[in-house]
């Protein structure tokens, strides 16, 4: 089957879906947490009055801007519209740190999804057809669509396949025979 740019991009979102996106799926839930937590910090006591206020009252959204020292401006994402206050500064102590760290992995996720696409890509770009593609990279044959052929051998690359499987959390050939040896 030849490995069009609908297919290459189909084959990434199940891997990115099924690996990275896991992540971030739990990073921003660790983000509504504490993004929730600032705002009941932020309005204290007038937290219940705040709720209470008539929708066409007060503007409801879905995130909450803080200002920080280490990071400016930045957004954190509830997960839902609530009534927020606007931006809120975030004094030196435990929860600016926290919030700070939250950004710093933020950050760090980003550029590790990033950096995952442009090496998938750089792999997907060696191939025309996705039977190819499973043999440069074996491990993603279940991400790949059901009617592409399976190869009979595979075949290494001078990209590092193993690095681009740690950081996507998918099995490396020296895991399997590891895990094989201690079984």
């Amino acid at each position: 089957m030849k490995l069009t740019k609908e297919i290459r991009a189909t084959i990434w979102a199940r891997i990115y879906k099924a690996t990275l996106g896991l992540e971030l799926e739990a990073l921003n839930k660790r983000e509504n947490d504490i993004a929730t937590k600032v705002r009941e910090q932020a309005a204290g006591k007038h937290l219940a009055a705040l709720d209470a206020l008539p929708e066409n009252f007060v503007r409801k959204q879905n995130y909450l801007t803080v200002r920080c020292e280490k990071h400016g401006h930045e957004h954190l994402h509830y997960g839902k519209s609530l009534a927020s206050p606007n931006t809120v500064v975030l004094p030196a102590g435990k929860i600016a740190e926290t919030v700070s760290q939250l950004f710093d992995d933020r950050d760090a996720l980003k550029t590790k999804i990033r950096t995952a696409e442009a090496n998938y890509n750089a792999i997907a770009a060696r191939a025309t057809t996705t039977k190819r593609l499973i043999e440069l990279w074996p491990e993603i044959e279940p991400y790949a669509p059901a009617d592409a052929e399976s190869p009979a051998a595979s075949t290494s690359l001078a990209i590092p396949i193993n690095d681009l499987n740690k950081t996507l959390g998918l099995p490396t050939p020296a895991n399997d025979s590891k895990t094989k040896k201690a079984a």
